[in-house]
């Protein structure tokens, strides 16, 4: 029989898991290639005791059953009942949205970790149980055969090593109440992701919900939806009163999101703003401009003005919070400190310090790119490699004509970084998390045009990273 014990057996399931792509045709049972692997993903969550659910063993089942499924050479029966929270299209996980990268990563990484010998079962512990007990029989069981459900689906793949699916979504910076005419926009860019932000009347679960269904119905899945309010915070960055009110309404935030079922959200750390010395032409189209030393220079942020020094959770597991770089990345601007989030070790300390699956990055690599590797110690390329797919959630898509101390936002084959480069670092980690247009100049058309110069830009890029694999 074959089990995940037989280093050739776990060999071979690894690479029939990496044949999997998402236009892969059941062939056995009703799920999708994505919802299998996820459903692959539920069941060792089962047997490590993260994912919870009813006992439904009895004598039989732990007798006559078990040895049938175990040994007597047989084809598991079409049409038997998972549990439901095993059951994708029922309570089982659908996250992350698409197909690829951290849930099929997590995937081959569970299979790869199997233990090999009779004895290493025996005294193999998980130490993310819920309670200290060794993994059983029934356990190992219910891992070796759900991955040998993968070759249901992946069938007769042949030898050939097919390429790993791409994760990278392309996504669009959209409303929170979107038009007919913005969601044919969107449908004729087949843009299948947004991230919106969200007005203060629909700052509430509700509200979210609202604004999820809109764009479902046209076919879109909204994958971030912000809150300016608690973005940007001085009252938490600077300690100011009205910290504790701001970290509770962030708290909340958070809950709301949960219970819409977005599972990201970015947060930003500056005390005092996105600062800009005014605007400027790049090819005819007007650009942010920022200059360390013009007397115009100051920060903006949800209708404050900053120009000068101020004075002076575990119940949210769902939630991934993504840390976005602070804009400039200089040390110390009028006066406030910027020294986490503006370098290379800045973020290696903060992520220790966070020690959290649910905290990572946003990296946006205009910011990054304002900063050089003079001031943040790595390029954009450098950061996606060194943190990889599984501390990465998102990515601003950004250029700029050169670093600090003087900058301006300009069109992405137009600045002084090779785009090419974060999009084929992206590729080559598996990362599975969104990719947005960030500030571009304003171009004639408005925001359609540039959108869509945009969206097609990187597209282009994504395409050619997905045939060079």
């Amino acid at each position: 029989m074959k089990t995940l014990a037989q280093q050739r057996c776990k060999a071979e399931i690894v690479r029939r898991v990496r044949t999997v792509h998402p236009e892969s045709a059941r062939r056995w049972g009703q799920m999708s290639a994505h919802q299998m692997i996820c459903h692959l993903c539920d069941s060792f969550r089962m047997a490590t005791g993260q994912k919870l659910v009813s006992d439904a063993s009895g004598r039989m089942q732990r007798t006559l059953v078990k040895w049938i499924a175990l040994y007597l050479p047989v084809q598991w029966p079409v049409g038997l009942v998972s549990t439901g929270r095993c059951i994708q299209f029922l309570a089982g996980c659908r996250r992350p949205p698409g197909f690829g990268g951290r849930t099929y990563t997590w995937t081959i990484t569970c299979v790869s970790s199997a233990p090999d010998t009779l004895e290493s079962r025996r005294t193999y512990r998980m130490t993310n149980r819920t309670t200290d007990t060794e993994i059983g029989r029934r356990d190992f069981a219910r891992m070796t055969f759900g991955m040998l459900g993968v070759a249901a689906l992946a069938g007769q793949a042949g030898e050939a090593e097919l390429k790993t699916p791409s994760g990278v979504k392309l996504c669009v910076q959209s409303s929170a109440n979107p038009s007919d005419e913005q969601l044919l926009f969107l449908k004729q860019l087949d843009a299948q992701y947004v991230s919106v932000g969200a007005p203060p009347e629909l700052r509430t679960a509700e509200g979210f919900m609202q604004i999820k269904k809109r764009y479902a119905d046209a076919g879109i899945t909204v994958w971030n939806i912000g809150n300016t309010s608690v973005h940007n915070m001085p009252e938490v960055t600077l300690n100011l009163p009205g910290r504790d009110q701001k970290i509770e309404e962030y708290k909340q935030y958070l809950r709301n999101l949960g219970k819409a079922d977005i599972g990201y959200t970015t947060y930003a750390h500056m005390g005092n703003g996105i600062w800009t010395s005014g605007r400027t032409m790049v090819r005819g189209a007007s650009a942010r401009e920022f200059d360390q030393n013009s007397p115009e220079a100051r920060g903006n942020w949800d209708g404050k003005v900053f120009t000068g020094p101020l004075s002076h959770g575990r119940e949210f597991t769902r939630e991934e919070i993504g840390i976005h770089p602070d804009d400039p990345p200089v040390p110390v601007l009028a006066g406030v400190p910027r020294c986490i989030f503006g370098t290379f070790e800045g973020y290696k300390l903060a992520m220790a310090i966070a020690n959290s699956p649910n905290v990572g990055l946003c990296l946006c690599c205009g910011t990054w790119l304002e900063g050089g590797k003079t001031l943040t110690g790595r390029d954009p390329e450098e950061m996606i490699r060194y943190f990889g797919a599984n501390k990465i959630w998102k990515i601003h898509f950004r250029n700029v004509s050169a670093p600090l101390p003087h900058f301006v936002e300009t069109f992405m084959d137009n600045g002084y970084y090779d785009m090419w480069k974060i999009m084929k670092a992206l590729r080559d980690v598996n990362f599975d998390g969104i990719v947005i247009l960030d500030h571009s100049p304003t171009m004639v058309g408005g925001n359609y045009t540039q959108t869509a110069y945009g969206f097609a830009y990187m597209r282009a890029l994504l395409n050619r990273a997905n045939a060079e694999g």
